[in-house]
């Protein structure tokens, strides 16, 4: 999506940014049994949106698409069809703009709605509008919710508050390098303010006189600490790990595993033997050399070296 279309797309989101009343009749329960949602939970810039197209193609998973996250007043009865015209096992995969996929049934973040679901937990009416409105595109789709959102990566703790029973798939990368291209995208000018809304921890105040590379890598293993304390929060079978070097390495078989993990059907054939892994430094030797020190320095060890 380029940055001029976005605030378009954004302004429609928020006129129909709505529950679909064709939900308000879902039995909410569902949500905890056989609708169970899955989220890919993860640092920003850690590979998520490669893992999303993945895991939405080869598992029996609905997903949000572009037109659902346009529509959420009628998310739920556009799913099936929306479904049955996402890209499919064998087709291309896209690489992705800072999480943007193209196309009108490409899996997507639904940024505004995912916000909208998760800001006002507190309110029990409100959560269980969130609850059946899971219910009614798993549903429509026969399929569980698949949700990949980054500005969800802080809110695990309500994820789980308001859908207990949530399936998760954390995702880890090399560290230096998700610092590197976070960083990357936090100083690029052509990126819309607001771009990384949600991923931001408390207390990053205090780490900006260390400069970019320090603060950037403590937000990283901030947010990896958030998600493990959140996670273990999570019911038993519910919580499936990977690594991005580990699902480039051999995308079938961590896809396999995770399916396996949290009782997933599907079908790994139509994914490819290995991705090439993106190892490239995009910053000076300076800079570079900041970052390695500032991964070690927080606890994330030297990788990438």
């Amino acid at each position: 999506m380029t940055e001029l279309f976005r605030p378009t797309a954004l302004a429609i989101q928020k006129l129909f940014n709505q529950f679909d009343p064709a939900t308000a009749g879902e039995v909410a329960s569902l949500a905890d049994e056989r609708f169970a949602p899955i989220f890919i939970v993860g640092p920003p810039r850690s590979g998520s949106t490669l893992v999303y197209q993945a895991l939405a193609r080869s598992l029996e998973v609905s997903l949000v698409s572009n037109v659902m996250a346009l529509l959420p007043r009628f998310m739920a009865r556009i799913a099936p069809w929306s479904l049955r015209h996402a890209p499919g096992a064998g087709e291309p995969f896209e690489p992705g703009e800072y999480g943007f996929l193209p196309g009108l049934f490409a899996p997507s973040e639904a940024g505004k709605v995912m916000d909208k679901w998760f800001a006002r937990y507190t309110d029990p009416a409100f959560r269980e509008a969130v609850r059946r409105s899971v219910v009614g595109i798993g549903r429509r789709t026969g399929k569980p919710l698949l949700v990949k959102c980054a500005s969800l990566v802080l809110k695990l703790d309500t994820i789980l508050e308001v859908l207990p029973h949530a399936r998760l798939v954390i995702l880890t990368r090399e560290p230096a390098f998700v610092v590197q291209s976070l960083l990357l995208g936090k100083t690029n000018a052509g990126l819309a303010a607001d771009r990384w809304e949600g991923i931001d921890p408390p207390g990053s105040e205090a780490h900006r006189a260390k400069g970019p590379e320090a603060e950037t890598a403590w937000q990283i293993a901030e947010i990896l600490r958030t998600i493990e304390r959140d996670a273990a929060q999570a019911r038993p079978g519910r919580v499936s790990r990977m690594s991005y070097e580990e699902f480039c390495s051999d995308p079938k078989g961590t896809v396999r595993r995770v399916a396996t993990e949290l009782g997933l059907d599907g079908d790994v054939d139509g994914l490819p033997q290995r991705f090439e892994i993106s190892r490239r430094r995009g910053v000076s030797e300076e800079s570079w050399q900041k970052i390695v020190a500032a991964c070690e320095e927080n606890g994330l060890g030297s990788g990438g070296q």
